[in-house]
Order: structure tokens, then sequence, then C-alpha cells
């Protein structure tokens, strides 16, 4: 199995998640360089080896489409066995990964990347709040000793990760700052609350550090693959709905915050708008009515840019563990890297439109369901 493999287990690749975490499916990396530059791996879970097309699991993998979180359960898109164990990236466990390695000069702008498939071995399982606390973000919460162990090199991620945000926010990316309802149960499974949930600020630049390194794969691979002219499912998101930004225009006039719909169809402009908001008392509601009028992302064979992202090119790579496209991405990887035959653009690649769709009406039904489940609660609780 590690026959043709790259050796990376000279790196530490923790894992970073949230501290309940049971799945695994990405680890990290960066150092800096002697110009001053980084060099970035990120490993991520080798599903694909285990999955394979045409086998129930897959079947079944592909119906579900992605994971599904609820507030007293979550319901796998993979067996436990696999999802837990033998695809997560445990630490002090040989496992198989596809890694993305991105070199970057000092400003955060990447120079070069390549693709291996590797074998890897995590050092250590760190949670937000003690990378957090290590940086010297928060004082709250409990310190993680791994994650103290780290933090010089913690801190070099940190860093980049602020110049990769930095650059994206410059180039249009949206930065949108919406609640999130957190129920909360109690020792039976009923419901006691539901409240907004708040985050440390600190703890928030921790998700965001893995939140940037992430984008960066996800974007690396795209590029990597429309270079090549191979085919893939990205993750696309177009710009707004007209009529839509009419209304929202009407809305903001009548609040005081006015703005030109032109502005509503370049990402670049748009961020503008969001960062002029920051500071109104109903800059949520103005966030929420902008998030609506656009329309949804989704999968698709055909590149067509993310206008969220600001991004040319744009898929989802990171999290085969829980997501379908990310399976299917990484079979075309596989390929790719062996030299094998992968299906050729606007050919036979009908298997690719077959589970991009799929997957869109998968994701859209787990929201769905997200959703109602916490809307169910709420009634419950009133």
């Amino acid at each position: 199995v590690l026959e043709d493999r790259v050796d990376l287990t000279h790196l530490p690749l923790p894992t970073i998640d949230p501290e309940d975490a049971r799945d695994h499916d990405d680890a990290v990396w960066v150092e800096r360089t002697d110009d001053g530059g980084y060099v970035a791996w990120i490993a991520i879970a080798d599903v694909s080896t285990y999955v394979r097309p045409g086998t129930r699991i897959d079947d079944e993998a592909k119906q579900r489409g992605t994971s599904i979180y609820l507030p007293d359960r979550a319901i796998p898109m993979l067996p436990r066995a696999l999802s837990s164990n033998l695809c997560s990236l445990l630490p002090d466990e040989l496992r198989l990964c596809l890694c993305v390695e991105v070199h970057l000069d000092a400003a955060g702008r990447p120079t070069e990347s390549r693709i291996h498939r590797g074998f890897m071995k995590s050092r250590a399982k760190l949670h937000y709040g003690g990378v957090a606390r290590a940086l010297g973000l928060t004082a709250e919460g409990p310190r993680q000793e791994a994650a103290e162990a780290m933090r010089e090199d913690l801190q070099i991620a940190f860093e980049l990760s602020r110049l990769l945000r930095s650059r994206r926010l410059k180039r249009g990316a949206l930065d949108f700052d919406l609640p999130d309802a957190k129920v909360v149960l109690d020792e039976k499974g009923n419901v006691v609350d539901v409240a907004k949930r708040s985050q440390d600020p600190g703890v928030k630049k921790a998700y965001q550090l893995i939140e940037e390194l992430m984008l960066l794969a996800n974007e690396t691979v795209a590029t990597w693959l429309v270079g090549r002219n191979l085919p893939a499912i990205f993750r696309i998101h177009e710009a707004p709905d007209e009529a839509k930004l009419e209304r929202l225009a009407a809305f903001s006039e009548q609040a005081g915050m006015p703005f030109d719909i032109d502005e509503a169809k370049d990402p670049k402009a748009l961020a503008r708008v969001l960062k002029g908001w920051v500071d109104h008392p109903a800059a949520s509601v103005f966030h929420m009515l902008l998030l609506r009028s656009m329309k949804q992302a989704s999968y698709d064979v055909v590149n067509l840019g993310h206008f969220g992202l600001a991004s040319k090119a744009y898929l989802h790579f990171t999290s085969p563990i829980r997501r379908y496209p990310d399976l299917v991405v990484h079979r075309v990887v596989h390929a790719a890297l062996l030299g094998e035959r992968v299906p050729r653009r606007d050919k036979d690649d009908e298997a690719l439109r077959d589970a991009a769709l799929a997957s869109s009406t998968a994701e859209r039904r787990a929201m769905e369901v997200e959703r109602a489940v916490v809307d169910l609660h709420r009634a419950i609780l009133m």
C-alpha cells in the first residue's frame, strides 16, 4: 500500500479540530523558509483508497452526499469504522493521505505547489481552544500541553493564515458575520435553551487559521486540475440575483445605508459595502438579507468560479470523510498522479455530472434537515 507514496512521517502534521470532534480528515504544518517565505503542507485523509467506485459503500456515500450534524447526534456519510478510525488522522497512527505542498513568498503569495500521494503520522490531536491559548489569543479555557509544546511552529502557521486572509479579503472575498443558533440539551436530551452561539475572538482566530489553509489547499488543487485540463467537481457560486438585490437596496436606503446595485455585481466592490456596514446596529440583518439575495453555492463539472470567495477556480478537497465531492476529486487526483486514465472533459464525464448533481441535492437536503431540527427544538422550548 505504501509503494509509490511519499514518506511524510518526518512532518509533525497535527490535527486541529473542535474538542469533541471524532473525525479528523485534515492535518497541517507550516515552516518558514530562509528567505522569509513559507512552506505549507495540508495533508488530507486518503478516503478514496478505501471507498472504491461501484461498491455498495460508495453508492451509500453518494446517496447521503454529506454528514449531517444535529444537536444530539451526527449522521455520518461513511461508517464509523472508516470515518472515526481507519481514515481518521489519529495521533501516532500511520495513515494514507493526499498532501498539498505550497511554497509562498513573504507576502503569502503562492510561488509553486505540488500534490503528493503520501503516508503520514500525526504527532498531536489539538483543539481550537488549546491552540488559541498557546498562541496567546485568549486567556480563557484550559491549556493544552501538546499545543503549548508546538507554540513556536503554530505561530508561523498563524502568521501565514493572517497573510492569506488579508490577501483574500483584498481581492474581494466576502466576510459575513451571521449569528448561529446553539441548541442546549440536558443529560436526557431535552432542550433547555436555544441561544446565539458565542465564540471567543481568540478561538475564532484559531478557527480561521485552519479555514485559510483549507481554502489554500482547495484553490491549489482546483488550479492544478484546470491547468492540466482535467475534469473535476467544482464548487461554484454565481453572482447575486438582480431582482433580490433591488429589494435589498430599497430596504438599505430606508435604513439610511444606501448602496449601488452595480456594486453588488463585483465581489471587490461588494466587500467594501459589507465593510461599511460593520458598525451599523442592523449589520447582521443586512448580512442575512444579502446572503439571501445571492444564488446558492452548488457543485458542477463546469468551472464557473466562486463569487463569494472571489476565486476563479475553487473546489472541495479537504473533507472527504464528510463530503462526497471531495472523495470524487481525490479519485481524479490519484489517477492523474499515477498516470492512469481519467474521464476526459465533455466526452465521458457523465459520472462526474451525476455525482455533482447528487451532491448538490444531498447538501440542500441536509441543510433543510439541520434547520428544521433547530426550529423544532425552538418550538418545543417555547
